[in-house]
């Protein structure tokens, strides 16, 4: 990485990232060449364990008696969202102190789930880590800013999507499943799938954690939902060229029932 960032790689970090030219006053010499190392690859996006204890620890002091009904959709809109504004900067990064760290484990999950079962749920996984690895949690790696920066960082092209390219990095693909909605009827979370699947860490480099409520069930992929329609018919389009439903979903109904830990179905 530049020890000295020229103001050409930054204009061409902000006209890749518009969201900077907003807050670039806030940003001495390092937070630039931090936010150009980090941004222009999402194989750093990688948050520590320290750096997540500490929004959790937040948002439990921000809610207070309400926490445990809040989930990670709250926590987006009431602590995640504020930290950008004020920051100029994707939270991981400035959680992480401006250290850009690698992305080992990539967590796939739902906004929907309970933001204090998600975080249970990877303790669980990681019970026996002494240390524990950076993963890369999209709500907190994305800048979290208006409508515009979050189409602007996912882009048109799935395969040049940050998750892609995070997910491809990673070590371990880490699924947190929820006791609210099957991971697998939310669009990005089924691309993450199938690209898990074409990057090789099905089943070998695969960690479950979380409730297995939806084990059994029926749905299928031509059932998506995305909180952005141009997401869904993107993604829908994506799933027709992987070979649609009859490809797609009995790879589907076997690993959602597939506990990785032992390595059988559950």
């Amino acid at each position: 990485p530049p020890s000295i960032l020229v103001d050409s790689q930054w204009r061409q970090l902000k006209s890749t990232w518009p969201f900077l030219a907003r807050h670039e006053h806030q940003f001495g010499s390092a937070e630039r060449t931090a936010l150009y190392c980090y941004l222009r690859d999402p194989a750093h996006w990688g948050i520590s364990w320290s750096a997540l204890e500490s929004i959790e620890n937040d948002a439990k002091q921000h809610f207070g008696s309400t926490y445990r009904d809040k989930s990670m959709w709250h926590v987006v809109q009431e602590i995640v969202k504020p930290s950008c504004a004020q920051t100029g900067a994707p939270m991981t990064l400035v959680r992480n102190g401006w250290q850009v760290l690698p992305v080992q484990d990539f967590v796939t999950h739902c906004w929907r789930e309970p933001f204090h079962e998600f975080m249970d749920s990877l303790r669980h996984a990681y019970d026996v880590n002494v240390v524990k690895p950076n993963l890369f949690i999209c709500a907190f790696s994305l800048f979290q800013g208006d409508v515009s920066d979050i189409e602007q960082a996912l882009g048109q092209s799935i395969p040049q999507a940050p998750f892609v390219k995070a997910l491809r990095s990673a070590e371990r693909y880490v699924v947190v499943r929820n006791r609210m909605e099957d991971l697998y009827t939310r669009a990005w979370c089924l691309v993450e799938y199938i690209y898990a699947k074409k990057f090789g860490f099905y089943k070998d480099k695969v960690l479950i954690t979380g409730p297995n409520d939806f084990s059994d069930s029926q749905t299928t992929c031509t059932q998506i939902r995305a909180s952005n329609e141009e997401d869904r018919l993107k993604i829908f389009k994506f799933i027709m060229d992987e070979g649609g439903p009859s490809v797609i979903d009995p790879q589907i109904s076997e690993f959602r029932a597939f506990d990785a830990r032992f390595g059988s179905p559950v």
